[in-house]
């Protein structure tokens, strides 16, 4: 079940550039917390990645809710094709 959270993304680019930069975002204020010896910017950090990973959340939850995804039979008949 957790592996087909990963291969369902293959089409589905929702909220995609602000997944990308949540984790941007959170791997620069996580290094300068790091460096500068800040333990406030390190939980910033963690919060805005955990944004990040609630925002994957939705958009897994928005795609599945459609009833338009095809059954996984049927996108491995079309990858075999």
């Amino acid at each position: 079940m957790l592996l087909s959270l990963f291969h369902r993304s293959r089409g589905n680019s929702a909220l995609l550039e602000w997944r990308v930069g949540a984790f941007l975002l959170a791997g620069a204020l996580g290094l300068a917390g790091i460096s500068l010896e800040i333990s406030w910017l390190v939980t910033t950090a963690l919060i805005v990645l955990m944004g990040g990973l609630a925002l994957r959340a939705l958009a897994a939850r928005t795609s599945g809710s459609d009833g338009n995804e095809p059954a996984i039979d049927e996108q491995e008949a079309k990858i075999d094709e």
